[in-house]
């Protein structure tokens, strides 16, 4: 495995026209995109795994006495210390071979879920005390390091003047979603970039509900008087003829009695965002297909809902952080002096507006 490049390199060019193929037949592009790379992969698999699918293991933990077989998940874990490209000391990383049912992504799916349940195991006995991830040339892109920009101040600088113009209690939501949107990113040498989409997602959607909170503390949603809340509540049952099922009673509650996320998020939207306030509130909230909603998304996330090791559903997570990545840096645009994303025709270097500006003093 030493120095080993990945395979991708001698099957770029029918990696790319099969991607347009699948948008032809109506992938999203992060779809089709995992789904020929992935293809590919499998078509130059190497003759010397036969029936078994090479990964590396990698962490901070020491390496095993001896080779380790795992019969119940088709694993072995080999104790020699390798070296790789993609992986910088003090890691440890360590070659291992799964058996595969076939040479096909289903195949490799179900690969993947038994080396989730093998790190998922160490992590449980180590009481979650070494960090441990996993990389395949089949499975994960490639790494790779110095693509940045130059690490400068002076595009930092009016951020941060920005942000000392903000109130105390402003700041701290602001900076609460500045944690979120640095913490869960992976170095391009980490390598693991796959396993981090539902990570980045959570955390984005976390920054999301800050911002919305920062906001309300500069324009609180109008109380409602009891008296106009029972008005609506005896609207809302009369418009149902005053029959209510469960999901009738959740709904009155969090849009009447209690306003809840949806709600909230609404009013910061008409606050920041006009004409597209409807716009996002639909993808946030009430998309005709709800699966896809960016928050039932989250919550599909954080309830177990998704399946980390199936590229198709992470595809769909990475077309909706797209979405979400968007919508959480125009909100810290309403906040802070940067080049803030422009949804309209795609463009960047959008100015902050008198209107911000009078956010930032007040």
């Amino acid at each position: 495995m030493k120095n080993q490049k990945p395979i991708e390199e001698k099957v770029q060019f029918s990696y790319i026209h099969r991607e347009l193929d699948l948008m032809k037949h109506g992938l999203s592009f992060y779809t089709a995109s995992g789904q020929a790379y992935l293809e590919q992969q499998i078509a130059h698999w190497p003759e010397e795994w036969d029936n078994k699918l090479e990964f590396l293991i990698y962490g901070d933990f020491q390496p095993p006495n001896q080779k380790l077989v795992i019969k119940a998940l088709g694993i072995i874990v080999y104790p020699d210390i390798q070296e790789h490209f993609l992986f910088k000391p003090p890691i440890t990383v360590l070659r291992a071979m799964i058996k595969v049912s076939e040479k096909s992504i289903d195949g490799v799916i179900d690969a993947t879920k038994r080396i989730n349940i093998l790190l998922g195991t160490h992590t449980l006995v180590e009481w979650g005390n070494e960090a441990v991830g996993w990389w395949s040339q089949i499975t994960h892109y490639p790494g790779r390091t110095g693509f940045g920009r130059p690490f400068d101040v002076h595009p930092m600088t009016p951020v941060i003047e920005s942000f000392l113009l903000l109130s105390n209690d402003v700041q701290k939501k602001v900076q609460s979603a500045m944690f979120w949107i640095y913490a869960p990113k992976h170095l391009w040498t980490d390598v693991g970039v796959n396993d981090s989409v539902l990570r980045i997602y959570t955390s984005y959607w976390n920054a999301f509900e800050c911002l919305v909170d920062a906001i309300l503390l500069l324009h609180p949603i109008p109380k409602t008087s009891k008296i106009e809340k029972e008005k609506r509540i005896d609207k809302f049952i009369a418009d149902r003829g005053g029959k209510l099922t469960a999901q009738d009673l959740e709904t009155c509650y969090w849009t009447i009695v209690n306003p809840g996320l949806v709600k909230r998020a609404e009013h910061a939207f008409n606050i920041c965002f006009g004409q597209d306030a409807e716009r996002y509130v639909t993808e946030c909230f009430k998309s005709k297909d709800p699966q896809n909603s960016l928050y039932k998304i989250r919550n599909s996330i954080n309830h177990g809902d998704i399946n980390a090791c199936d590229p198709f559903e992470l595809s769909r997570v990475q077309e909706a952080r797209g979405r979400l990545w968007l919508i959480v840096w125009r909100l810290f645009g309403r906040f802070l002096q940067f080049n803030i994303p422009d949804d309209k025709n795609g463009k960047f270097g959008v100015p902050l507006d008198e209107y911000t500006f009078k956010q930032h003093q007040g």
